[in-house]
């Protein structure tokens, strides 16, 4: 398949909110989905978070209800860019032809 080119997708570095109790995250499924359907269309990806470093998962979007297999091997296969050092500010250094925000 012929590369189209690159898409950087950007994760969230929040895990919670406030005072809250509650973990937040990214929502697996937003970002496997998304990642799935641009690969699938030729592209590469790179990701990025804010602040670089770990991208906390919501443990809510790991009920088996939220997910499929599929999302599980591409987390498999991007885990490395969940633990991603880099940070927002390649946004402004690094030119892309689409940006995908999931959180």
């Amino acid at each position: 398949m012929e590369n189209k080119g690159k898409v950087l997708v950007v994760l969230t570095n929040i895990e919670q909110y406030g005072e809250d109790p509650e973990q937040t995250g990214l929502w697996l499924a937003e970002a496997t989905e998304f990642v799935a359907e641009v690969t699938q269309a030729g592209y590469q990806v790179d990701y990025v978070s804010p602040q670089g470093g770990t991208v906390p998962i919501d443990p809510r979007s790991l009920k088996k209800w939220y997910v499929t297999e599929e999302d599980f091997d591409l987390i498999e296969e991007t885990r490395g860019h969940l633990r991603s050092r880099l940070s927002g500010d390649l946004l402004y250094r690094r030119p892309r032809g689409y940006l995908g925000f999931s959180g």
